[in-house]
């Protein structure tokens, strides 16, 4: 049986989401050929809403956590009248503009999920679902962080757990709701009200000689923790943007990921809400916790995050941690191979850094830019991980921040 005809371009995208669709416009820009493959019926990726519970999307109900203004693209500003904080329906129509904006729609093939992807002969073999096959000099993968849940804790901590969880059984009010945060939390309003005088701003963007003098750019923004505290609690004096002794933690500010959703903070009573640190252990329905007081639950929520994964690419290449890619963006033994918007920065949005790492593999992948030698690019790669996994030591690390 004859293989199937390939398509060549210079370079195949993973993904037609946020960051596949930078990625396939970047490299347009440039002069490259590229075709990017959607495995969804649309564009969009999370931001794609779905009722279908196997497919991972935001909810019904999600907006943007950081402030259009830092979660735009640098050359196609969101229209006004979406807001400062979108619904995601109203990304999904911004992203379908982008793509009629810069012509994308003739590269994107929907409803093409990636079997597999091989190298033979300096060329990468990309093999869809349905039968296609495209070849090409580059690949970039942009299948974003939240593919696989992380329920790693129904194995460890909670396999003795005898009640219902989420996936299971839902209620549609609950008496008492305890919320642990093992590892605590720095959290930071989305915008609030900084000066009496003023409208409510939104902290992300905020901007003033003040602030440029206590939270100067060039100084790691020392006075954007007061701001923070400020802001969220309404003292300078609350540790981390609450003043919740459970949730603190010994991380210095910018050190952790800081959580855009500080107005959760006036759900804390200590009557109806109750906050807790790590888990001790789970037996039954009896759940002790670190500090040594247990609660018993009927319904454990797992709020632990997804996985990415890389199932398509060679066993050899798919195991590799993001954090040992050079600059995490660029395979150290095959640097024609990228992945894109596997980057979190600490304020700001994911989608700053994912159009960055376009643009750079755009200037790599066309020969304007040469990247160092395989040993330099190892040394550097093992310089940079052991530099943010001490500066990130007291965070999660499920998605590498910058």
């Amino acid at each position: 049986m004859s293989e199937p005809e390939s398509l060549f371009n210079d370079v195949t995208v993973i993904g037609a989401g946020w960051s596949g669709l930078m990625a396939c416009k970047y490299m347009l820009e440039v002069g490259l050929t590229a075709v990017a493959l959607e495995k969804r019926s649309d564009v969009g990726g999370l931001w794609c809403f779905s009722k279908d519970p196997k497919i991972v999307t935001v909810m019904r109900s999600t907006k943007t956590t950081s402030s259009s203004s830092v979660t735009e693209m640098s050359d196609f500003p969101m229209p006004e009248e979406i807001g400062a904080f979108p619904k995601h329906a109203d990304v999904l129509a911004y992203l379908k503009s982008y793509c009629t904006e810069f012509k994308l729609w003739s590269h994107i093939r929907l409803n093409h999920g990636v079997k597999e992807a091989t190298k033979r002969d300096n060329l990468w073999r990309v093999e869809c679902e349905n039968g296609s096959v495209f070849t090409s000099k580059f690949l970039i993968v942009c299948t974003g962080c939240v593919q696989t849940p992380n329920r790693v804790l129904e194995r460890t901590l909670l396999q003795d757990f005898e009640a219902s969880d989420v996936v299971e059984e839902w209620c549609d009010h609950v008496d008492r709701l305890i919320w642990s945060i093992p590892r605590g939390m720095h959290f930071f309003r989305k915008f609030a009200k900084i000066l009496p005088n003023r409208q409510p701003q939104v902290l992300d963007k905020a901007s003033s000689r003040v602030m440029k003098f206590i939270a100067p750019y060039t100084k790691s923004k020392p006075g954007l923790a007061w701001v923070c505290k400020w802001t969220t609690s309404g003292s300078l004096l609350a540790y981390q943007g609450h003043g919740i002794s459970e949730w603190k933690n010994d991380a210095k500010f910018f050190h952790f990921i800081i959580n855009k959703n500080g107005h959760v903070l006036d759900r804390i009573d200590y009557k109806h809400c109750l906050p807790k640190g790590a888990i001790n252990s789970v037996k039954g329905k009896r759940v002790v916790f670190c500090d040594g007081t247990e609660e018993e639950a009927d319904v454990i929520i797992q709020c632990t995050g997804f996985k990415a994964e890389f199932p398509m690419l060679p066993s050899e290449m798919n195991t590799v941690p993001l954090t040992h890619n050079y600059k995490y963006l660029f395979n150290v033994e095959d640097p024609t191979l990228a992945f894109i918007g596997y980057v979190r920065p600490v304020l700001g949005s994911l989608i700053t850094m994912a159009e960055l790492q376009s643009w750079f593999a755009a200037k790599v992948f066309s020969g304007q830019c040469e990247l160092p030698s395989r040993d330099e690019r190892q040394r550097i790669a093992v310089k940079d991980k052991l530099f943010w996994d001490d500066y990130f030591k007291d965070s999660s690390g499920d998605c590498p921040h910058w």
